[in-house]
C-alpha cells in the first residue's frame, strides 16, 4: 500500500508509520497498529497525534495503565485538550472496572486547567456523568446544574 512504499523510500516518514498504524487499527489488527505506531514514535517521541494514537490503541487492546500513562503524555504536551482529559477519565471510568475515583479526579484537574467555557461545560457533564455512574444522584445533580449555568 501506499504507506508501505513510502516507509520503503523514506523510513523517517512519521505520517507514514502512523498512517500505517491507522490502517491497521482500522482491519482491527491493534497489535500490529500498535509496532507501527511505536515506530513513529522512535522518530518523533514528542509527537502529540501519535501519542494519542497510541493511547487508543493500548486501551483497545486492554493495556489500560498504560493507556492511562499514554494519555497523560498528551495531557502534559497540551493541557487544554478537553478530549484527552475525557478520553483518560474514561479509561478510569468504563474499563477498569469503575475506578471513578480516578476518573473523577481526572475531570477535576481538567477543570483547573481548561480555560475554554464550551470545554469547561462539556467537562462538568461528564463530571456528572461519573458521580452518577457512582449512584450519586446529589453529586451529579450538583455538577450538572453548574453545566447548566455555563450556558
Amino acid at each position: 500500500n501506499a504507506y508501505n512504499m513510502a516507509i520503503d523510500m523514506d523510513s523517517k516518514l512519521i505520517n507514514a508509520w502512523c498512517g500505517r498504524a491507522s490502517a491497521y487499527e482500522g482491519m482491527g489488527r491493534k497489535r500490529r497498529a500498535l509496532k507501527a505506531n511505536e515506530e513513529a514514535l522512535k522518530i518523533d517521541s514528542e509527537n502529540i497525534d501519535a501519542w494519542k494514537q497510541k493511547a487508543r490503541l493500548l486501551q483497545d487492546i486492554n493495556q489500560l495503565d498504560e493507556a492511562i500513562k499514554a494519555y497523560e503524555k498528551v495531557i502534559m504536551q497540551n493541557p487544554q485538550d478537553p478530549d484527552s482529559f475525557v478520553s483518560k477519565a474514561l479509561v478510569f471510568q468504563q474499563y477498569t472496572v469503575g475506578n471513578f475515583k480516578g476518573s473523577v479526579d481526572t475531570y477535576e484537574k481538567a477543570l483547573d486547567t481548561i480555560g475554554n467555557k464550551n470545554s469547561f461545560r462539556k467537562l462538568l457533564v461528564f463530571l456528572g456523568f461519573a458521580y452518577s455512574d457512582m449512584s450519586d444522584l446529589e453529586g451529579s445533580g450538583i455538577w450538572y446544574k453548574k453545566a447548566i449555568e455555563c450556558f
